[in-house]
């Protein structure tokens, strides 16, 4: 695999989690009523990085709820609870947006668990080539990229650093 492209940074993915955390919190008028559901092990750290943000601006401990990537059948409903979503604003928070399918997964537990007032989908990366009709309401970066390349999010409590890369296929 070679390195194709390097769509942000350390300070551009700061930059997108700051302007990403400042929508929500528009969107939402304020963070009282908001919960955020990180998913998979690069989704949960930048959702607690938009949870901080917002902390910081709204001066407000917004809840999280932490999945692992999954295909809808390994939820746990322990995980995500009536107490925790029900008649809130919940915001679903992944690295990157490909296929649709974990996304989905995701939106169905929430649902399933009681009926939250709305559901929202934020992506360090939406990649194109969805299969589902899905489409984020926060979106860090859009790249339509073919289906042999690969994207790969950074995480520096994770991977050492912060930054998106695109790696395709060597010729």
């Amino acid at each position: 695999m070679r390195l194709k492209a390097t769509l942000m940074d350390a300070r551009q993915m700061r930059r997108v989690i700051i302007r990403m955390a400042n929508e929500i919190i528009e969107d939402n008028r304020g963070a009282d009523r908001l919960t955020l559901v990180g998913i998979g092990k690069r989704g949960v750290p930048i959702a607690r990085d938009i949870a901080s943000v917002i902390e910081a601006v709204e001066c407000v401990k917004v809840p999280m709820i932490e999945l692992p990537d999954f295909d809808g059948e390994k939820v746990e409903r322990a995980e995500i609870t009536a107490e925790r979503v029900g008649g809130l604003s919940v915001v679903i928070v992944t690295d990157v947006l490909y296929t649709g399918y974990t996304a989905r997964a995701a939106i169905d537990a929430v649902v399933r668990a009681r009926r939250p007032e709305k559901v929202r989908l934020a992506v360090m990366v939406d990649r194109g080539g969805k299969a589902l009709p899905l489409s984020p309401d926060y979106v860090g970066v859009k790249a339509e990229l073919g289906k042999n390349d690969i994207v790969s999010v950074s995480v520096g409590k994770i991977d050492g650093e912060d930054r998106v890369d695109v790696y395709g296929a060597d010729e």
